[in-house]
């Protein structure tokens, strides 16, 4: 008797999963939707570019559909403080790009590209840089003044991240220039000695 119980339970949860996974699958049909292979599928690198994730399918696959951007959004230039935006078209394939005021040094990409799920990266940073002629790039990790004086005082920043670490804001290495940065709350950091900033330095006694 309970084992004809047992059978019937079970057959229900078999249908009502069965069930659910048949509806996810046509809703993601009737949207135009494609389903991903796996449920770890990423809809653009499966189907291309302009196609998101709407939704499940079956076995909790993406339900993957196609957005079609005709233009992409407006970059204001308010949105680049201390810098400059130029966007000629905002078309699929146009780019926005981006330069920062003499003093400054851009944070992020130069430009992005405006493609058919819109702009493909997001709008950099103009930092405002002061060197202030200290360097350790005759000896790493080791800062002198530019007349070859060794450092007596500093006013490195904290952290996070603690200063001086060899890299620039961006994270990247060879960071061989004590500069005062507004994002430190003008401690100094150290940053790329290429960087096109302000100095301040004195010359003399």
């Amino acid at each position: 008797m309970f084992n004809h119980w047992y059978v019937i339970v079970i057959a229900l949860i078999i249908y009502n999963e069965t069930n659910a996974v048949e509806k996810l699958t046509r809703q993601c049909t009737a949207s135009k939707g494609r389903c991903a292979q796996t449920k770890d599928s990423n809809c653009e690198i499966s189907f291309g570019s302009g196609w998101i994730e709407k939704g499940k399918c079956c076995r909790r696959r993406p339900c993957c559909v196609y957005i079609l951007v005709v233009q992409c959004e407006d970059i204001s230039p308010n949105n680049l403080t201390n810098g400059a935006v130029t966007v000629p078209e905002r078309t699929i394939g146009s780019t926005a790009n981006f330069t920062c005021d003499a003093g400054h040094s851009l944070v992020g990409n130069e430009t992005i590209t405006c493609t058919s799920s819109g702009w493909n990266g997001s709008i950099p940073q103009c930092r405002s840089y002061f060197w202030i002629g200290l360097t350790d790039n005759n000896d790493e990790m080791s800062y002198k003044w530019l007349s070859g004086e060794q450092l007596n005082y500093s006013n490195w920043f904290q952290g996070p991240p603690q200063q001086p670490d060899n890299k620039a804001s961006w994270r990247s290495t060879d960071a061989h220039c004590a500069m005062i940065q507004f994002d430190y709350f003008f401690n100094w950091g150290d940053e790329h000695c290429s960087e096109k900033v302000f100095s301040v330095v004195k010359f003399g006694k």
